[in-house]
């Protein structure tokens, strides 16, 4: 069986390898698939249409090209190359890129650049094709498609050459001139710049000048047949140029009047002529000195400003008495005090005159209602050379015209002030609070001189000479006061410069002075500023105050008296204040006593003026506030001792009676006799007799007495025989 890369026609005795160009892709073939596919190449037993990277075939390779049914590439001819796999036909095969050539066959790149000096077309095979050398007014770099004719600003005088060169200074390089006279030949096929032409006058040519009239002489300069440079031939000091394409050096302009040129090649003068100078015409510098054609320092007596041509002169009123003033100015006004009267003076004429006043810039010794001068004003005085009239000190006052010394001067009046210099009227009255004496400048004088400010103590009204002392009962605690005040209610005001609180002891209403009022007898006043009668303190109880402004009470109440409130001595017992008196019966008064104190139970009083109560005598009893004891007898089953408070104080005890009353002790009291009890305390007879069946056997509190119950005296303790208990 034939195999794929093999056919089998009908009868073969072997099989036959696929044909060179064909290629047989199955097994069992008759005849060959088909021939090789555009692009590739089969060399025999060929399987695939489109072999690559076998032994049967391959793909076409680069420099080559492959038609259908290719067996084996085909080269690309010299003048052309293919830098790709697979080209199909010669017109894959590219033409050799201009300005490079091809040599050989299969190139894949072309071979290198044209050479220098020489130019290639497409399709060219060697480095110096025949007919291709670079024409005269031509470049040929390396590599060169064709030649490039030289540009205006460039030329090249020879052939052959890679490169066109600079055209040089002096002279310009124009290809529309060189185009018009064929300069690279009658019949050439372009025209560059083969021979530079001088620059004409009125232009500089710098190197690569293009045209002619390519670059215009620059202002300030001028530029003759030939000029390289614009800076070539510039304007000479003292001259230049506004405008362009100067020739020769005489087109410059001399320096304009009032300016001058200190440098070449200027466009314009460099500035005016300095302040102080004068320029004419072609001058070098700003400040030209000494003076000769072109100018000069300004003469004294006249001025300069910038760029004057001529100087001025100072006019009236002023002089110049240096040279190179800059401006009118810089002219000195005439000196205070004096006049010029002309102009260009070196110095002023003389002086003002007396009575007048020359401010500065004066044209008159005696101006009237100028404004360099005047006669001398009011409040003022002008002796000769015044530039300014003298005022009158503040303190003085002046009403005339034209005065000229210090004494017609007038001192301001008492009472008055004078507070402006160079016054023509005094200026007022002195200020409330202050006081003027005479001479004063200011309506608040504080200098101790003229006037000064009001004290403390006294009061300047408006218009004041002097300043006057507050009255009794006023005062005022600040300086520069106009009124005082009235002392205030718990003051006294004796100092005038202030007001003292009312002292311990007295009174002070409104408007106190040296008038203090004492508190009256019978009071006093610890305090500081109390102002009515009513505040000073009663005196206190059992005290007394002896003596009216009294800052303390005088002492103790005396015994057997009592001070209740107010009272004036220590013995209150008529015509005496506040409440108080002799101590009255039933009651005691030690010392100090406010009230009466009654006398205590126990004791009495049975007259006034006591200072302790008696006690009550025994067999009587006395109860609280007791006069006397006498009808206070003691009654019966009770006894009374000495000091006894009350009737029942002390009674007999139960066991016990009295039958009499003024009993003074426990002894009067009778033992309950025998047969008899005395049931109760106090009890003035016995209860009664024991019940029957019972006996007392004397000072029984029971009528059936128990016998230890009702014992009464040890003896009566029997302890019964059953209930003995065996202790003593």
């Amino acid at each position: 069986m034939c195999i794929a890369g093999e056919f089998c026609p009908r009868g073969s005795a072997a099989p036959t390898p696929c044909t060179p160009g064909s290629y047989c892709r199955y097994d069992e073939l008759a005849d060959v698939s088909g021939n090789c596919q555009a692009g590739y190449y089969c060399t025999g037993s060929t399987i695939l249409p489109n072999p690559e990277n076998d032994t049967t075939g391959d793909i076409c390779p680069k420099g080559h090209y492959c038609e259908e049914g290719s067996s084996s590439p085909e080269p690309c001819p010299p003048g052309s190359y293919s830098n790709r796999f697979s080209n199909y036909n010669l017109t894959d095969c590219l033409p050799c890129t201009a300005g490079m050539y091809c040599s050989g066959w299969g190139r894949v790149l072309p071979n290198d650049d044209c050479d220098e000096g020489w130019f290639c077309w497409e399709n060219s095979t060697v480095p110096q094709p025949p007919g291709a050398e670079c024409l005269a007014g031509h470049q040929c770099p390396r590599g060169s498609p064709d030649q490039t004719a030289c540009l205006s600003g460039t030329y090249q005088p020879s052939t052959g050459q890679g490169e066109c060169l600079m055209c040089p200074a002096g002279s310009y390089c124009d290809q529309d001139e060189a185009i018009a006279e064929d300069q690279s030949g009658v019949g050439a096929p372009s025209h560059g710049v083969v021979t530079p032409k001088e620059c004409p006058a009125g232009y500089y040519c710098p190197e690569g000048t293009q045209t002619a009239q390519e670059n215009p002489c620059h202002s300030g300069y001028y530029c003759p047949e030939g000029t390289q440079t614009a800076q070539e031939n510039p304007c000479p000091v003292g001259t230049f140029s506004n405008i362009t394409s100067l020739e020769n050096v005489t087109q410059c302009r001399l320096c304009t009047e009032g300016y001058y040129c200190e440098a070449t090649n200027q466009i314009a003068p460099t500035a005016q002529c300095a302040a102080g100078f004068y320029c004419v015409l072609g001058a070098i510098t700003s400040t030209p000195d000494p003076a000769d054609a072109t100018g000069g320092p300004c003469p004294p007596g006249t001025y300069c400003e910038s760029g004057y041509a001529w100087y001025e002169f100072c006019p009236k009123g002023t002089f110049g008495p240096v040279e190179k003033l800059t401006k009118i100015g810089d002219c000195t006004d005439c000196l205070l005090g004096e006049y010029c009267s002309e102009v260009g003076l070196t110095e002023p004429n003389g002086g003002c005159a007396p009575g007048y006043f020359c401010t500065g810039a004066a044209e008159k010794p005696n101006p009237i209602g100028e404004a360099y001068g005047d006669v001398c004003p009011v409040g003022h005085y002008c002796p000769s050379n015044t530039s300014d009239p003298y005022p009158c000190l503040a303190g003085s006052y002046q009403p005339e015209q034209m005065m000229t010394n210090d004494s017609a001067c007038l001192p301001c009046e008492a009472g008055m002030y004078c507070n402006a210099t160079g016054a023509e009227n005094m200026a007022g009255e002195c200020d409330p609070g202050y006081y003027c004496v005479g001479g004063a400048s200011s309506s608040a004088p504080v200098d101790g001189i003229t006037g000064d400010i009001c004290p403390p103590g006294s009061f300047c009204i408006g218009g004041s000479s002097y300043h006057e002392f507050c009255a009794n009962g006023t005062y005022v605690n600040f300086s520069m006061a106009d009124a005082c005040e009235d002392c205030p209610i718990g003051h006294y005001c004796i100092h005038r410069d202030r007001a003292d609180p009312c002292p311990p002891g007295y009174f002070c209403p409104h408007k106190t002075g040296a008038d203090l009022r004492l508190c009256p007898t019978g009071t006093y006043n610890p305090d500081y500023g109390i102002y009515q009668q009513d505040q000073c303190t009663q005196c206190d109880p059992g005290k007394f105050c002896r003596y009216p402004g009294m800052d303390n009470y005088t002492g103790n109440c005396a015994a057997g008296y009592y001070c209740q409130i107010g009272v004036n001595t220590d013995k209150p017992s008529g015509n005496h204040t506040g409440l108080g008196g002799i101590c009255p019966i039933g009651s005691f008064c030690p010392e100090g006593t406010s009230v009466p104190l009654g006398c205590p139970a126990g004791y009495y009083a049975n007259v006034e003026q006591q200072s302790e109560c008696t006690e009550c005598k025994e067999g009587f009893y006395c109860t609280e506030n007791a006069t006397e004891y006498e009808n206070s007898i003691c009654p019966s089953g009770y006894y009374c001792p000495a000091g006894t408070r009350w009737a029942y104080e002390f009674p007999c005890p139960k066991g016990s009676y009295n039958p009499v009353n003024n009993s003074n002790g426990p002894e009067d009291c009778l033992a309950c006799p025998q047969g008899q009890y005395c049931q109760f305390d106090g009890m003035d007879t016995t209860s009664g007799p024991c019940s029957e069946g019972w006996y007392c056997t004397g000072g029984s509190y029971m009528k059936e007495p128990l016998p230890t119950a009702n014992a009464t005296e040890l003896s009566e303790c029997t302890c019964p025989s059953a209930n003995y208990t065996g202790k003593d």
